[in-house]
């Protein structure tokens, strides 16, 4: 998978878990500017900010999503 078809599944299920990417590139170190530069003008990311990112998005995906009031109230 090319990096631009990676960016576009890992926006989609960080919207599924309400979670931003400029949250996901603050705690990479990335600034928003190089995602939107990676994702719409064809700049390849560097391996090792890459890495990082996807580490950052593994390890947000991985932790249980926080329930929201509508469910809590719910249960």
């Amino acid at each position: 998978m090319d990096h631009v078809a990676a960016i576009a599944e890992i926006e989609r299920r960080l919207v599924e878990r309400g979670v931003s990417v400029s949250s996901v590139c603050r705690e990479a170190g990335l600034d928003r500017a190089t995602w939107h530069r990676w994702k719409h003008e064809g700049v390849k990311p560097r391996p090792g900010k890459w890495e990082q990112v996807q580490a950052v998005v593994a390890r947000v995906l991985e932790t249980p999503a926080e329930p929201t009031a509508s469910a809590s109230e719910a249960a």
